[in-house]
């Protein structure tokens, strides 16, 4: 048999089995290792857009595995109806379901940026603006869209906010006036 094209694997549902014990996975990692005798268990350190695919590829799988469901073992309608209950789309859904097929093969959740195919600024992103806000607190009277370069490329703040290219001073001054900051040239006086 000829090897499948990448439309006809996309187009192909996985089978009940590995999707349950995908969703048993990806239960275990969003719930957090357990405190030990204590009870209860740590939140996992994810970025709030890695939570969101990993809760969209668990309830995908959910609405797939689960015999109760409406869709119960229909692929793409358990894909839309995560999506619907995300309060997302059909493109959000063909994600999931994407998404979800590759955490069956791989069981990792690669970060996705959204950024570059938004038209939405990352201040949107209340983690990253409140990290920006503190950071900015920090350097005092003594802000400049370039101080705030620097901070947005450093690759702490870059993996933990799944940035994936630096942004310009132009876009630096723009943050800063959506944060509240004016920009003012400065004038030397003669």
């Amino acid at each position: 048999m000829a090897a499948l094209g990448t439309k006809q694997f996309l187009a192909v549902a996985p089978d009940i089995t590995s999707a349950q014990a995908a969703l048993t996975d990806i239960q275990l990692v969003l719930r957090g290792p357990s405190r030990g005798k204590s009870g209860g268990f740590i939140p996992p350190d994810l970025s709030p857009w890695v939570r969101a695919r990993m809760e969209g590829i668990r309830s995908d799988l959910a609405q797939y595995t689960n015999p109760n469901s409406a869709t119960y073992g229909r692929w793409g309608l358990s894909a839309r109806q995560a999506a619907i209950a995300a309060g997302r789309d059909v493109y959000c859904a063909r994600c999931f379901a994407n998404l979800s097929r590759e955490y069956i093969a791989s069981r990792k959740v690669l970060p996705i940026n959204p950024y570059g195919k938004w038209k939405q600024s990352m201040m949107a992103d209340e983690d990253l603006a409140n990290d920006v806000r503190e950071q900015l607190q920090e350097l005092g009277k003594f802000i400049t869209a370039d101080k705030l370069v620097d901070y947005l490329s450093r690759e702490d703040v870059m993996n933990k906010h799944g940035l994936d290219k630096k942004i310009s001073v132009r876009t630096a001054r723009r943050y800063l006036n959506e944060l509240g900051y004016r920009y003012v040239l400065s004038s030397h006086s003669s």
